[in-house]
């Protein structure tokens, strides 16, 4: 069953019959798992820019090669369905690789982010029952527990290699595998691992494109931390969509001023703001400069209709409420 809607405004109301939200599962294109979404799309627009990090660009055709590189590298390496592999990378290129070999080895990735306190990353690798972490060399100082067992990205991407026989058999893989497990805050109690199947993300996916289309012209920042499960969509609905990816620099979510520079440059039209950054952000004197944006995103905290109104009166955007 597709996940339900989350926007509840009235407009939202006049235009569904809730009898349809009760519907058998969708029919997915492209696959039954995530990653398939992904491979759909590179076949539609290989040569078309997928990633863009500070200047860099990443085409779909290339971005597939070096995840399904890596893919290989981790299912010789024993990752397979169920199997979680950590990963615990800024935000870049790598991270978006690492992420696509983790799904494309059949594995399920368990987001790190660097910027974690160490005793929140040790507590999510022991109860994660100490998965291998996919790390960067050259990435910022992490301090993780010394039983973990390390990867580095660099030293997994050498050419293609041969799988051994049975490795290349893709029929063991299932929607009701799991695609990621994300690690709740733990303000309640211990942090909480909710494990997410690709039947659930993959509908949610296919329910986020079909009520908020993103196409091939569109760019859709990416700055949420992997940690949070906001980051998903803007992760991956990009990538089955044709749109182009732009990667904000690693903690760039806190600084609205670099936000709205990275936003012009890079002419983005998709974005997503929890409202006390979407403060900051409308309260910028260069907000204006905007103006590519068509579409922002709120959630995470309760929305204010001051706050709609004051951004409504500086950009002409559609504002969507994902929250409550």
């Amino acid at each position: 069953m597709p996940a339900p809607p989350t926007d509840l405004s009235e407009n939202y109301f006049d235009a569904v019959d809730l009898a349809d939200l009760d519907q058998p599962e969708l029919t997915v294109p492209g696959g039954k798992c995530l990653y398939h979404l992904f491979e759909a799309q590179v076949e539609r627009t290989p040569d078309a820019v997928a990633l863009v990090d500070e200047g860099r660009t990443l085409s779909y055709r290339e971005l597939d090669r070096q995840a399904e590189c890596l893919g290989r590298q981790l299912r010789l390496k024993g990752v397979g369905p169920d199997v979680l592999v950590g990963i615990c990378v800024e935000c870049s290129f790598e991270m978006v690789v690492g992420l696509l070999g983790i799904l494309k080895a059949g594995g399920a990735f368990l987001p790190l982010d660097p910027g974690y306190p160490a005793g929140r990353l040790a507590l999510i690798l022991e109860v994660a029952e100490w998965p291998l972490v996919l790390r960067t060399r050259s990435g910022q100082v992490v301090t993780l527990p010394p039983e973990t067992e390390v990867l580095y990205l660099e030293d997994l991407n050498d050419p293609l290699p041969e799988l051994e026989d049975g490795l290349e058999n893709e029929d063991w893989e299932s929607a009701e595998n799991l695609a990621y497990v994300l690690f709740t805050s733990g303000s309640t109690g211990q942090p909480k691992g909710v494990m997410v199947t690709h039947r659930s993300i993959v509908n949610h996916m296919i329910w986020m494109q079909e009520r908020f289309p993103i196409t091939s012209s569109d760019a859709v920042l990416q700055k949420t931390p992997i940690g949070f499960d906001a980051s998903v969509w803007e992760l991956f609905l990009p990538l089955m969509s044709g749109a182009r990816m732009v990667l904000a620099r690693q903690d760039g979510h806190r600084d609205p001023g670099y936000l709205i520079e990275l936003i012009h440059k890079e002419q983005v039209t998709v974005v997503q703001f929890v409202p006390a950054l979407l403060e900051w952000f409308v309260a910028h004197p260069k907000v204006s400069s905007c103006a590519s944006l068509r579409r922002v995103f709120a959630g995470g905290e309760a929305l204010t209709a001051a706050l709609c109104e004051r951004l409504l009166e500086r950009l002409d955007v559609e504002l969507v409420n994902l929250y409550g």
